[in-house]
């Protein structure tokens, strides 16, 4: 009997508490009065047990429903008005984030924090968006606070550590991209991130180190050996670039900026049959094209193959002419200056011949236009004059025919 009443007293407790709980974190002040009058009838139950005093029935069952039966069942309306809200305000988030209403967003994290606190990934979607409305201060903060609530969130490390990059805090940044990619090895952008702030302040070499340790979890990235080349060309070592970048364009084949160092290194090693199959390859770029037709006849020009680098010229002209200036100036065709000249004067000429070719038809046109309309105004006329000539010819029947009947 007595552990029956510890064990309805136990109950009670916790009950209570579950309320007070509940008050504190949605301010629901209903579980306050509740709270009285269960710690009341709680009160009154213990008096009747210390004394073993016979509760009336009455008593019993008042008490069960303020103690028990209200309580839990505020507790579980509660409990699913929390849980819808929690539900509708996700989906208002991730809709609203995903429409780019980023105020609207942080509306929508702010009551669900109230719902639920403040968590780690919430802190981490308010600085998202702060972010996106180029607030970096409060962005800071958020993913600041949200690394603090939460160690293992390596997304806001990273998130972080960009904004303190962007904010030229790059030492700190460094920090940061360091804990984002010990948390998570294979967190690309958080690697190329930490290289590329390494690199702006002239760390070649630790750059490259992070690079090259990338290759063992990213052995196939077409971006890391390219990286790690321009890296190498920034330190002098133009083989191993020279190999990093005919790595990159193994694995992507139509990397035409890979192709177009290559072709510059080899044009300085003068290799020049390999720096021409080099820019070749970049004939099926329409932009790169251009850069690599230009860059084989300063080749066909310094191998003194000037029939081929002309040719080469006049193809690239036909593409696009700004090429011309750039060609009149460049020292390497210094030596095909009479035949570029010439080659103009010879398309002014063409041109010339072509204007006049179209004034004439313009004017020839003109001419057949002038005379059709000379034609149809004749037709016109001529059309005019019959119409009269009836009109006349009427009106002599209709005199003769009323002279006949005055006769």
């Amino acid at each position: 009997m007595i552990i029956e009443k510890i064990v309805v007293l136990i109950d009670a407790v916790l009950i209570i508490g579950l309320l007070l709980k509940k008050y504190l974190k949605i301010n629901a002040k209903l579980n306050i009065v509740i709270i009285c009058i269960s710690s009341f009838f709680v009160g009154g139950y213990v008096g009747f047990t210390i004394y073993n005093v016979y509760m009336p029935l009455v008593f019993q069952i008042i008490t069960f429903i303020f103690v028990f039966l209200l309580p839990i069942a505020t507790l579980i309306l509660q409990y699913n008005d929390t849980k819808i809200k929690r539900f509708s305000l996700k989906m208002k988030i991730k809709n609203s984030y995903s429409l780019r209403e980023y105020e609207n967003t942080l509306k929508y994290i702010q009551s669900l924090s109230e719902i639920d606190g403040e968590k780690a990934e919430y802190l981490y979607l308010s600085g998202k968006c702060y972010k996106h409305l180029n607030d970096f201060i409060n962005a800071r903060d958020s993913f600041a606070l949200a690394t603090q609530l939460d160690r293992s969130d390596y997304k806001s490390y990273y998130e972080l550590g960009i904004i303190l990059d962007e904010t030229n805090k790059k030492d700190t940044a460094i920090v940061m991209f360091n804990k984002a990619l010990k948390l998570k090895p294979d967190f690309y952008e958080a690697m190329e991130a930490y290289a590329i702030c390494l690199t702006s302040q002239a760390r070649f070499k630790e750059a490259r180190e992070i690079y090259v340790k990338s290759l063992k979890t990213f052995p196939t990235s077409y971006e890391l050996y390219y990286n790690i080349a321009m890296l190498n060309l920034q330190l002098k070592e133009v083989d191993k670039a020279l190999e990093a970048f005919e790595k990159s364009v193994e694995l992507k084949s139509d990397l035409y900026t890979a192709y177009y160092n290559i072709g510059n290194i080899y044009y300085f090693k003068k290799d020049y049959d390999k720096a021409i199959e080099a820019y070749k390859n970049m004939f099926p770029s329409p932009t790169y094209s251009k850069i690599a037709y230009y860059e084989i006849a300063k080749i066909y020009s310094i191998t003194s193959q000037k029939e081929k680098a002309m040719a080469t010229l006049e193809y690239l002209f036909e593409l696009d002419p700004k090429y011309v200036k750039d060609a009149r100036n460049e020292y390497v065709f210094s030596n095909m200056k009479d035949m570029i000249n010439e080659y103009l004067m010879d398309m002014e000429i063409k041109k010339a011949k072509q204007k006049e070719k179209r004034n004439y038809m313009r004017e020839t046109f003109k001419l057949i236009k002038l005379k059709n309309l000379v034609k149809k105004q004749d037709k016109i006329n001529e059309e005019v004059k019959v119409e009269e000539n009836e009109v006349e010819n009427n009106d002599e029947n209709q005199n003769s025919n009323l002279n006949s009947d005055v006769s």
